[in-house]
């Protein structure tokens, strides 16, 4: 690997990579590397490991971004119970618990809530990403600054810079306000101004 050739030893390389991928996961946003580092010296591996810890972000009822890890297990609960449903027998109830503030039971509507959440960052994202590519930028560097956008992450692999085009700079005001409200905000805001348009009409 050339980050192998490039850091002076396994210990320089892994106090490196781990601490980025601590700041990705926890969306804090600092940096020990150049941003063109993450290109040109740290591989496609360890930049879609980035991408991931980016887009789930921290945990819950924290100021972190991204999907948020309590959602993304929730979502493994939930593959993890039809699964069980799929081998038990058709008269079983099956419960799956998981712990949020104490034991519970995980129910369709907290599944539906954390899956709607998790789709929008999903689409957001996408989004994002093909407006990076359309803006002339590699794949994979779209994805890293896609992913860090949507999660107001604050990484960056060299795409955000004072020359990007202005389309792009609108793309990730929006990305980010939305990404940052967690989408429920700005849906019930839309819905009001929806509402109270329609009373004036």
């Amino acid at each position: 690997l050339l980050a192998e050739r490039v850091y002076p030893g396994v210990s320089s390389l892994f106090r490196k990579g781990f601490y980025l991928l601590l700041s990705g996961h926890t969306t804090t946003g600092l940096m020990n590397v150049y941003a063109r580092q993450f290109a040109l010296e740290w591989g496609d591996t360890a930049l879609l490991a980035m991408i991931a810890v980016m887009l789930i972000g921290g945990s819950a009822c924290s100021t972190a971004g991204g999907m948020k890890g309590l959602r993304v297990g929730l979502a493994a609960k939930a593959l993890a119970r039809e699964a069980r449903r799929m081998l038990a027998p058709a008269s079983a109830v099956i419960e799956q618990p998981y712990r949020y503030h104490g034991r519970r039971i995980l129910d369709d509507a907290v599944l539906r809530n954390a899956l709607m959440i998790m789709v929008l960052y999903a689409f957001t994202f996408l989004l994002a990403s093909l407006a990076n590519v359309a803006a002339g930028y590699p794949f994979l560097d779209s994805l890293f600054e896609a992913a860090s956008v949507t999660g107001n992450v604050g990484l960056s692999i060299g795409v955000a810079t004072p020359a990007m085009p202005a389309f792009l700079k609108l793309v990730y005001i929006a990305v980010m306000w939305m990404g940052r409200l967690e989408f429920m905000a700005v849906i019930a805001l839309a819905a009001f101004l929806f509402k109270l348009l329609g009373r004036r009409s």
